[in-house]
């Protein structure tokens, strides 16, 4: 029994009611279209959704009972749940949960409208007016479908969705009017197909009621110009090129960069290779989800950064013996369970076991054929899962022949078992949410005392355990399927086949029951590569070939410097020269004189500052080592530059570079250089080396990166890849100064003794 207030305090609840209704509207209308749906189970906890439900229940019955709808008729859509909601109780759990859900995900869309409409002036009445049709549209359905109320609910939903969920950009005004009036007919056809007494005032009622929706959407849309906030408007998955992970199951921290040279290939490559900015998804989280909306966001930033650490004492890690119960009981799920949607959904827990992604995405499994991430295998017991980093692959120029490259593949391919794959497409499951799914899990695991288990769980395993398995951070993020864009220094990597392989296998050896158990078509299986192939950067020139050019170049110059020939070809060859040198020894980017700016070296120390990004996205450089092979190479340059100036044969630069270039034919004495650039180096190559097509620009970091051998976290700060919160050499660092030195030199003297390159100094 619903308590009864006097009219008073009824009038002063609703007053209270209407600023919490106002509130909602609002909120709803700044999120993502795609977030609205759900904003009820992600943003109310079952105990306030019990609570919201009984409040309305009690606030329609006073309205009822003083006969005063038309007087609070601008809330009595949102009380008008309480219809359904209370109607359902005597239903069994599964069915009144989903008309609840469905009730809720209508009202979410009309409050949608309505938070549309508040920003627009004297729109009072449009919303009263959208609010109170809600109410009779919920009457009519109580009253007439009291029978098949979720089956009627459904074909509501999909009618709210499809006209809330147009792009206006996509469809004229007259275009959209006749496509919201094709789906309000045949959503009223469908749902009288449920009334046994086909009364023609049901059909008038629901056609007058539904058609309300469509001309407010039409005047939000057309008429006033109102943008949704939305991700990219996708009408069917046929139609997106972005991953369905985008809009699907969006992680709960994703970090963005902007990759300067691997992204677009420049001449000078002087743009940004690590602007960094870190999101978080507060939805995705079972925790922040409920509190988001009065918890202060910094706070829930530092829980999901401290939750999402790799490490044993988070409450998403899941141990070894755990895992190897967890993947048991989906694997019976899979083989035993007779309805084919839960033994799907058990293979799609499985792929995010394997893969790292969340289960929600594999209901689409065509999607993945369709972006080649899923191939089918040659043998039928088997499907392909390629990862790819989306590593630089418009090749051109010399790297580009067949056999120059370094990393032969640019993508890693192992066999997922073909059961699970057959059977999410037999299933064709479609439309179930995170929630649905960790409902699945909790009926799987229920009397196995594990804990709680959710779609975030069975995602983060591949992550936290190939942390504690693999040598380096970057082997780790390749294997997860990070992208480039998320992880620039994935554009520079590159790993052995094999050494892949037994990581990955590591992995699957934690949750599969036996190594040597007969079932191996129950896992994933590797496929065998040959020692030598690698799998990474397509921008890292074989050793090989980058050796034979090296000393061609090394012999070149030496000869030219030898043979006296003219000044500007002597000083332009020395020049590149030391700019080969100086990119193979300091981990510097081909910018201006390759960043070598003469305050910034110290001989003594044996350090040089480099700072070679001009976005100012990072103020400061990084240190590099100096090398005994460079420092005297460079010291004998400068020293030839000094003697020709001594003889009056150059004008001392106004800059304060080391490196310069002489321009052709620019004249004969007092000769004014400018500061060497990556044009001028490949203008000299192409003229001097016409048997080789043109270089790419960063070509050297891309074959020191894959011909060192250095911890990640060295490379990081030689190549400036780390990024605030994790600078190399600062409080949050464990990265020691001498140890970086030595490592660094040590491995570049004995790259520089097998590249056998000799000093020009015998030449002058």
């Amino acid at each position: 029994m619903s308590e009864i207030l006097n009219q008073e305090d009824l009038e002063n609840h609703c007053n209270d009611f209407e600023k919490t209704i106002s509130g909602y509207s609002e909120r709803l209308a700044v999120l993502n279209f795609e977030y609205v749906q759900d904003f009820h189970l992600n943003f109310i906890d079952k105990d306030s959704f019990e609570i919201l439900i009984d409040r309305c229940e009690m606030l329609y019955f006073n309205i009822c009972k003083y006969q005063q709808r038309t007087k609070y008729k601008h809330i009595l859509g949102f009380l008008s749940i309480s219809i359904l909601c209370n109607n359902s109780k005597k239903l069994n759990n599964g069915t009144r949960i989903e008309i609840n859900n469905k009730t809720f995900e209508i009202l979410n869309y009309v409050m949608f409208l309505s938070g549309l409409l508040l920003k627009l002036d004297d729109s009072e009445l449009k919303v009263q007016r959208i609010n109170y049709t809600l109410y009779l549209l919920l009457r009519v359905v109580g009253k007439n479908f009291d029978k098949c109320v979720d089956d009627v609910l459904t074909n509501l939903v999909f009618y709210f969705r499809a006209i809330i969920d147009v792009d206006p950009l996509k469809l004229s005004k007259k275009e959209f009017s006749n496509y919201a009036k094709h789906h309000k007919d045949r959503t009223i056809a469908t749902c009288l197909v449920f009334n046994a007494q086909k009364n023609n005032q049901i059909e008038k009622s629901l056609n007058r009621y539904l058609d309300e929706y469509r001309v407010a959407v039409e005047n939000l849309y057309y008429d006033e110009k109102v943008q949704v906030n939305r991700k990219k408007a996708q009408p069917s998955l046929e139609e997106t090129e972005v991953s369905i992970l985008s809009f699907i199951a969006p992680p709960l921290i994703t970090e963005g960069f902007s990759d300067y040279s691997d992204a677009r290939a420049k001449d000078d490559d002087d743009d940004d290779e690590d602007i960094k900015k870190r999101e978080y998804d507060f939805s995705q989280d079972e925790s922040t989800r409920r509190v988001s909306s009065f918890v202060d966001h910094q706070v829930l930033r530092r829980y999901l950064d401290h939750v999402h650490e790799q490490t044993v004492s988070n409450v998403y890690y899941i141990d070894p013996p755990f895992l190897k119960v967890i993947y048991q009981v989906l694997h019976d799920e899979l083989q035993n369970n007779k309805d084919i949607e839960k033994s799907a959904m058990a293979a799609c827990f499985l792929m995010s076991l394997c893969t790292g992604m969340s289960a929600v995405v594999f209901q689409y499994i065509d999607y993945f054929f369709e972006m080649k991430k899923l191939k089918h295998s040659s043998g039928r017991d088997y499907y392909l899962w390629t990862v790819d980093a989306d590593v630089n692959k418009k090749l051109e120029g010399e790297i580009a022949k067949k056999g120059n490259r370094q990393n032969k593949h640019s993508s890693w391919t192992f066999q997922i078992p073909a059961m699970w794959i057959d059977r999410i497409k037999k299933a064709q499951l479609s439309g179930y949410t995170n929630t649905d799914f960790n409902q699945y899990l909790k009926e799987c695991f229920f009397g196995y005392c594990i804990g709680n288990l959710s779609v975030t769980h069975i995602a983060s395993q591949l992550s936290f355990h190939l942390h504690r398995i693999c040598e380096d951070d970057l082997q780790k993020n390749f294997l997860i399927g990070k992208q480039v864009s998320h992880q620039p220094d994935l554009a520079y990597g590159g790993f052995s086949y094999k050494q892949l392989n037994d990581s990955y296998e590591k992995y699957v050896w934690l949750w599969f029951q036996n190594k040597h158990e007969s079932h191996v078509l129950d896992r994933p299986q590797f496929i065998q590569a040959k020692s030598d192939e690698r799998v990474g950067s397509q921008r890292a020139w074989s050793f090989n070939q980058a050796k034979k050019f090296l000393n061609s170049l090394n012999n070149q110059v030496i000869e030219v410097l030898r043979d006296k020939k003219s000044i500007e070809e002597r000083f332009n060859a020395f020049s590149v020269w030391i700019w080969i040198c100086c990119l193979l020894s300091s981990g510097a980017r081909p910018a201006i004189a390759a960043s070598s700016i003469k305050e910034n070296y110290d001989f003594i120390t044996g350090i040089v500052y480099i700072h070679d990004k001009n976005s100012q996205s990072r103020r400061h450089g990084r240190f590099s080592p100096l090398t005994e092979f460079f420092a005297n190479e460079l010291k004998l340059y400068e020293k030839f530059i000094i003697d020709l100036m001594d003889s009056g044969m150059l004008t001392k630069s106004e800059d304060n570079y080391y490196l310069h270039y002489w321009k052709k034919n620019a004249g004969f004495m007092n000769i004014k250089i400018s500061p060497l650039t990556q044009k001028d180096v490949a203008s000299y190559l192409a003229r001097n080396f016409p048997e080789i097509e043109p270089l790419y620009p960063n070509w050297i970091r891309h074959f020191v990166r894959n011909t060192l051998d250095l911890p990640d976290a060295v490379f990081k700060s030689w190549y400036a890849h780390d990024q605030q919160g994790e600078i190399g050499f600062s409080k949050s660092s464990s990265l020691q100064p001498y140890a970086y030195k030595t490592q660094i030199q040590d491995a570049l003297s004995k790259l520089f003794k097998d590249l056998e390159l000799i000093s020009v100094g015998i030449s002058l």
